[in-house]
C-alpha cells in the first residue's frame, strides 16, 4: 500500500502542492509508526522543504516538522545532524517564544536526549527536570509526553549511578502508565524494560529475567516480533541469561534476532551488530574461536575518526568487543580498543562517563593482567576502587567485581594472603547481595580455591628449594 502511495506521488500535478504535502506527511508518519525510519526520512525532509516554501521558516507548523525530523534523526542515530538542528532552533527560532510553549519544550527535550548520548548527564538532568515540570503542569501528569520525559530523566539518573532515584521515577511512571493505558501499552512495556535493566545493573538478575520475559511477551504481542523495541528487550534478556549462565537460551535468542534481521534488513543492518558481538562472546566461551572471529569483522567501522563524535552507545558496543577479544586471547587488540575508549572519554570529559569509565578501566585491568603488566594493573584497579567507593555502595556488584580483580592481581604476584583476604571479603558481600549460588559468587569461590592451591604449590616449591 505504501509503495502504491509513493507511486501515486509522481502523478500529482505541481499545482496541487497541498495534496502532495499532506500525502508525503502521511507516508512519513506511517513509515515512522512501522519503525522504518530510513524510509520515512526523505519524505519528512521533503515535507519540511515544502512547508518552508509555502509558509516561511518561522511558521509553527515548520517548527513542529523540524522537531519531528529531529526525533527521526535520533532514531537513526544521526546525532550530529540532530544536534545541529536543535542548536539552530534554540539559538535562532525560539527567542520570542515563551518557556511554556509546547513546541519549544519538545525541542528542549530532544536537546537533553542528545546531551545524554554525549554523556553530558548533569546538563541533561537539569533540562529534563525543567521539561518534566513544564509538561506536568501544562499537559498533565498522565500525558504520554510527560511520562516519556520522566522516563528519560530516570535513564539519565541511572547513567549517573543514582539507582534509587531512577527506580522511584520508573515506578511512578509505571504506576500511571498501567493505570491509565494498560499493561500492553508501548509506554508501559518500555518502562518495565527500564526497570528490568536497572535490576540487571544492580546484579539482581533473577528479578530482571522475570520482568524481561514479560516485556518480550507483551512487546511481541503489541508491537510485533521485529519491532526495534522488541529486539532491544530480547537483547537485554539474552545478556541477563548470559549472566545467569543460561548461555544456551541466550544463544538461541541472539541467533533468532540475527536471522530475522538479516532476512528483513540485509546483512550489514545496524540492528544486528550488537547481537553479533554478544553471540561472538558466547562462541568464544565455547571455544569456537574462528566462528567468533567471523562475527567480529565489522567492528572497526564503529570507531569514529573524530573523537568528538563518540557517544555512550558506541562505547558500550566497543567494550563488548574488547571482552570478546580478551576471551579469545587477542590481548593487544583488546588493549588498543580500551585505551582508545578511555581517550575518547577524556576528550568528552571523563566525569560525564562515570559508569562507562569504570567499566572500561576494569576491562583494561583484565587485559593488563593477562599481558603480565601486573604493577600497572594493580595501580589501575586501586584507582577503580577509589572511584567506585566514592560514587557507589561498598557492596555494589561493580565494586565487588573490582575487588575480585584485585584479588587476582595479588595472586599473580604471589601475594597469597592479601589475595585470600580481599577475595574472602568480596565473597561475603556477594553472598549477601547476590546470593551464594549467583555466578559471580561461584566465580569468587573458584578464585579462592585456585589461590589456595597456588599458595600450597608455592610453599611446597619453596620448601623443596630450602631442603
Amino acid at each position: 500500500m505504501l509503495e502504491e502511495a509513493e507511486y501515486y506521488l509522481n502523478s500529482i500535478p505541481a499545482n496541487q502542492s497541498d495534496i502532495l504535502l499532506e500525502l508525503k506527511k502521511n507516508i512519513a508518519m506511517t513509515y515512522m509508526s512501522l519503525s522504518l525510519f530510513e524510509k520515512a526520512l526523505p519524505h519528512l525532509e521533503a515535507v519540511l522543504s515544502m512547508q518552508i516554501i509555502n509558509s516561511g521558516e518561522d511558521c509553527v507548523e515548520v517548527l513542529r516538522t523540524q522537531n519531528m525530523l529531529i526525533k527521526l534523526l535520533l532514531e537513526i542515530e544521526d546525532y550530529a545532524k540532530a544536534k545541529a538542528m536543535i542548536q539552530e532552533l534554540l539559538n535562532e527560532k525560539f527567542n520570542e517564544y515563551s518557556e511554556n510553549d509546547p513546541v519549544k519544550i519538545e525541542t528542549l527535550y530532544y536537546h537533553a536526549v542528545t546531551l545524554g548520548y554525549e554523556g553530558k548527564y548533569k546538563e541533561a538532568e537539569e533540562i529534563l527536570r525543567r521539561t518534566t515540570a513544564l509538561r506536568s503542569r501544562i499537559l498533565g501528569e498522565d500525558h504520554l509526553d510527560t511520562l516519556c520525559t520522566k522516563r528519560t530523566l530516570g535513564l539519565i539518573l541511572e547513567r549517573q549511578l543514582k539507582f534509587r532515584d531512577a527506580r522511584k521515577i520508573f515506578d511512578d511512571v509505571l504506576y500511571i502508565a498501567k493505570t491509565k493505558y494498560g499493561l500492553e501499552h508501548p509506554d508501559t512495556i518500555e518502562t518495565m524494560k527500564n526497570i528490568a535493566i536497572l535490576l540487571k545493573m544492580e546484579g539482581r538478575f533473577s528479578e530482571s529475567e522475570i520482568m524481561l520475559r514479560e516485556v518480550v511477551k507483551n512487546s511481541t504481542k503489541t508491537l510485533g516480533l521485529n519491532h526495534y523495541r522488541t529486539i532491544s528487550a530480547e537483547i537485554s534478556l539474552s545478556i541477563v541469561l548470559m549472566n545467569r549462565d543460561n548461555k544456551k537460551e541466550a544463544e538461541e535468542i541472539l541467533k533468532s534476532i540475527l536471522k530475522r534481521n538479516v532476512n528483513k534488513n540485509g546483512i550489514k543492518h545496524k540492528n544486528i551488530l550488537f547481537p553479533k558481538i554478544l553471540l561472538a562472546k558466547i562462541l568464544a566461551e565455547k571455544g569456537k574461536i574462528q566462528e567468533c572471529k567471523n562475527l567480529l569483522i565489522e567492528y572497526h567501522d564503529l570507531i569514529p575518526e573524530d573523537l568528538e563524535d563518540i557517544n555512550t552507545k558506541i562505547l558500550s558496543t566497543m567494550n563488548e568487543v574488547a571482552r570478546v577479544l580478551l576471551n579469545i586471547g587477542e590481548l593487544g587488540e583488546a588493549e588498543r580498543i580500551l585505551t582508545k575508549n578511555i581517550s575518547m572519554m577524556v576528550v568528552k570529559n571523563s566525569e560525564r562517563f562515570m559508569l562507562d569509565t569504570l567499566i572500561v578501566r576494569n576491562l583494561l585491568t583484565c587485559v593488563l593482567i593477562e599481558r603480565g603488566k601486573l604493577e600497572e594493573a594493580e595501580a589501575t584497579i586501586n584507582e577503580n576502587l577509589d572511584i567506585s567507593l566514592s560514587i557507589l555502595e561498598c557492596d555494589h556488584p561493580l565494586t565487588l567485581n573490582f575487588m575480585n580483580t584485585l584479588g587476582s592481581v595479588y595472586a599473580r604476584q604471589s601475594r597469597f594472603e592479601e589475595a585470600i583476604s580481599v577475595l574472602s571479603d568480596c565473597l561475603e558481600k556477594q553472598k549477601s547481595v547476590l546470593g551464594a549460588d549467583h555466578p559471580h559468587s561461584l566465580n569468587t569461590m573458584n578464585n579462592i580455591s585456585h589461590v589456595l592451591l597456588k599458595q600450597k604449590e608455592y610453599k611446597h616449591k619453596k620448601n623443596s628449594v630450602n631442603d
